[in-house]
Parts: structure tokens; sequence; C-alpha cells
């Protein structure tokens, strides 16, 4: 196994982007994505870890701890290994989204034309929570998924083609949808592959 912790000190290395008045930045062990007050909609902000590519045949698994800062409308979010909402045709990976405030295991499989996400619905967040979540991908076999330590659902079919690479180790995407101050703050990453 080789083990990738990233205690968060800073987004040096990291390819960071933001529209408008988005950002992401670190302080000690933290890092933020925010909208400021009033942010248009639309308004987004990414962040990938230095590379360290992570193998679709190979098992792996990821582990972050999520802040909520506010439950809001208007605000959406991926936290996922691969390339996985940059909006390429052959988009792929695996790891959580956030709608409106509401919690998502996700997958896509890319098939060289585009791919379909499959979601499964987990919870709505609340506020200035703490959730531990964790992914374990095993290849052409399953897809774990884990909060606060419960196993809270498996995927099974339509799993990532194993053709490709998933990429960076770990992806987050912050986007509004509506006006208003969004922000979520992420601790501790830890990502492990099988050699």
């Amino acid at each position: 196994m080789w083990r990738l912790s990233l205690p968060i000190e800073t987004i040096d290395g990291w390819d960071i982007g933001a529209s408008g008045t988005a950002s992401v930045s670190a302080n000690v062990g933290e890092l933020m994505l925010q909208a400021a007050y009033n942010a248009s909609p639309n308004y987004y902000c990414y962040g990938s870890t230095p590379t360290r590519t992570v193998l679709s045949t190979k098992e792996f698994r990821t582990r972050a701890i999520l802040k909520t800062i506010a439950t809001y409308t208007g605000f959406n979010a991926y936290l996922t290994t691969g390339p996985y909402s940059t909006g390429e045709s052959e988009v792929h990976g695996v790891g959580w989204k956030i709608t409106n405030g509401v919690l998502y295991a996700v997958h896509r499989s890319a098939n060289g034309s585009g791919s379909t996400e499959y979601a499964t619905e987990i919870l709505n967040l609340a506020a200035n929570t703490y959730y531990n979540l964790e992914v374990i991908y095993t290849p052409e076999t399953s897809i774990e998924f884990y909060v606060n330590d419960v196993l809270v659902t498996t995927h099974d079919t339509n799993l990532p083609d194993t053709e490709y690479y998933f990429g960076n180790a770990f992806n987050v995407r912050f986007q509004t949808t509506a006006a208003g101050t969004h922000q979520m703050n992420l601790y501790s990453l830890y990502i492990q592959q099988s050699l």
C-alpha cells in the first residue's frame, strides 16, 4: 500500500481556480472553499491535490473530514477522486456530491463518449457539523461509502472502467446556484492505494 496523508497547511502545488468572489484558501489543518456574501449564482472554486496518480485498476480508499458551516439552498459541491466534475467527455471517478444541503454518494464510469452519474441520496447535512467521509473502491467489484465509520451504501454496478486512470488523488469543487454566503471546510485528507 502507498499512503498519502494531507494535513492541510498550504495549497502550494495545488491546482486552484475560482471565479468572481469565490476562493480557496488554507489555514493550519484546514482547507476553506468560500463564496463571499451575496456572491452571484454560478461563482465557483476548485482545488486538486498535487498530482499523484490513482489507478482505477488498484484498490484504494479516501477519507476526508467535512465541516458544514450552514445549510444552504444554492450550494453544490463535489469531493472526488478522478476528473469527476471537469466537464470533459471522459469523466469518471468516485466520491461525494452535495446539492442544496443533501449529501449523495456518487460515481461515474467513462465510456469514451461521456458518462452517467450514479448517485445515492445519503442524508441532509446539518449546520456546523463534522462528517467523516470515506470511500473504499475495489476495481470491478464495488465502491463502499461510509459516513462517520458507518457503511451507508454500496455501488456494485456500472463501475468505473479500469481502462482509465483516476488521476489526481483528491479534487474538490464548489459552486453557487443562488446569491448568499457559502462556505465549506475540509480537514485531514487521506488517500491509500494498493501496490
